[in-house]
């Protein structure tokens, strides 16, 4: 079973992305508002080069969040239009996958 919920999943999401910013040079991330309705790459100022660290800085939480490329897919196709996905887009994204690779390992 997922022992991640929503919640967790925001918060480990929006961890990774303050350590992204402190390595692009922005050190009082604590005033840095990150919610799950934030757009990382136009609220944040993210590149999509850098959004590739979120998926390895996961893996350094927890094994169970050591997960394949394809979960972090920053960008959503589906209606034909390329836009960014949200913090909590991302946050389903890993638990739909936590769900349905229960004990499965990527690493």
């Amino acid at each position: 079973m997922n022992s991640f919920t929503h919640e967790k999943l925001v918060s480990a999401v929006t961890r990774a992305l303050q350590k992204i910013l402190v390595f692009r040079g922005i050190p009082d991330v604590d005033n840095v508002a990150i919610t799950p309705q934030t757009d990382p790459v136009s609220e944040l100022g993210i590149s999509s080069e850098d959004l590739v660290l979120v998926g390895p800085e996961l893996s350094q939480e927890s094994q169970d969040l050591d997960l394949p490329n394809e979960v972090f897919d920053w960008a959503d196709d589906s209606s034909g239009r390329r836009r960014n996905r949200t913090v909590g887009e991302i946050a389903d994204r890993i638990s739909r996958h936590l769900e349905t690779q229960e004990g499965v390992s990527h690493g």
